[in-house]
Parts: structure tokens; sequence; C-alpha cells
């Protein structure tokens, strides 16, 4: 009597293992990759932010650089020719 118990057990257990993958464990696992693709874009939109922030940095001081190396030249003042009048 009691074999016939286990092997009822083990038939039941070996049908359950043949269906495969259950909708909960499915469901599970999707919402966890969901979670790890959430947290690595948002991880990847703040190292662009920082990327641009930097370029934009050594951009300006690029330009503040090359501003104070080169001679400051300024326009003549002339006398009715070009943009400054005297008067």
């Amino acid at each position: 009597m009691f074999r016939f118990e286990f092997s009822f057990l083990c038939k039941s257990n070996r049908r359950l293992s043949e269906q495969g993958r259950t909708f909960i464990e499915m469901l599970t696992v999707l919402s966890i990759m969901g979670i790890i693709v959430i947290a690595g874009l948002t991880g990847l939109s703040l190292a662009m932010r920082k990327i641009k922030v930097e370029n934009n940095i050594k951009d300006m001081n690029l330009l503040q650089l090359i501003f104070f190396q080169s001679p400051l030249t300024l326009p003549e003042r002339t006398l009715g020719k070009g943009l400054f009048f005297e008067g």
C-alpha cells in the first residue's frame, strides 16, 4: 500500500516537471529582468550626462586659454570710417 502511494507521488511530481515553467515563475523572471534593464538605463543616462558636462568644461577651458593667450586687438578709432565715430 505504501509503495502505491509513493509511486503515485512520483508520477505527480514527474507531471509537474514535464509541464515546464509556471506563469508565476516567468512573471518573476521578467520583472527581475525589467528592474535590471531600468537600473542599467538610468546608469547609462547619468554617465552620458556626466560626459557631456565634462566635454563642455573642456571646451570652455580651451576657449579661455585661446582668448587669454592671443593678443587682444581692438579696432582703431577712425573719423568717419568704419564703426566708430568721434563725436
